[in-house]
């Protein structure tokens, strides 16, 4: 996928129209950012969610510091991000669920093992994977109603809609959610 395809939001327009559970799924200018792009082959470095409180949106992400609340302007100044939305199509009777999962992922310390180790691993054995009759299993399936003690930034906004079966980076993860009832959506400037 390439950036340029993408419309990405302003963040002052965007959280004065945020919604609960919308994801952002963000391209960073740090070295960090285009490091993961780079090794991911990916167009997007990074993934946070918003989360209302009493009609204030906020940001919640997985970042060095672990599974936190951000202020929308904390995070827009520290950050930069370049995003775009994505936005459940039907949350319906998911919706006690997911309250359940996010509250359980706050605190939750970020997993550098896995983002460091685990992942490249996976990548490799997915391209060994393609030489060989018998296939090696790439990661353990995962269980979505377990606590998870460490998360990187997917696998946290995964896990809180249920869908966390397999380690995916923050550019796999985009199809497999439009596959799976999500859409992208544009935020209109208000009048």
């Amino acid at each position: 996928m390439n950036n340029q395809s993408y419309n990405f939001e302003n963040h002052h327009v965007y959280f004065s129209q945020a919604h609960d559970f919308d994801i952002l799924f963000c391209v960073g200018s740090g070295f960090i950012s285009k490091l993961i792009m780079w090794f991911t082959k990916g167009s997007f470095s990074h993934v946070a969610m918003v989360c209302n409180f009493d009609g204030v949106a906020y940001v919640m992400e997985a970042q060095k510091n672990g599974f936190r609340l951000k202020k929308p302007i904390d995070w827009s100044n520290k950050y930069n991000y370049k995003f775009i939305v994505v936005r459940k199509n039907h949350i319906n009777g998911e919706l006690s669920k997911m309250k359940q999962r996010r509250a359980l992922m706050l605190g939750t310390r970020y997993d550098y093992y896995s983002f460091i180790v685990s992942f490249p691993r996976q990548k490799w054995i997915r391209f060994i994977n393609r030489f060989r009759k018998y296939k090696i299993q790439d990661y353990p399936s995962i269980n979505s109603e377990k606590v998870i003690r460490k998360v990187f930034c997917s696998e946290s906004i995964l896990y809180i809609f249920g869908l966390l079966k397999t380690m995916l980076s923050p550019s796999e993860a985009l199809p497999y959610m439009l596959e799976n009832g999500f859409s992208i959506v544009t935020i209109s400037k208000p009048n």
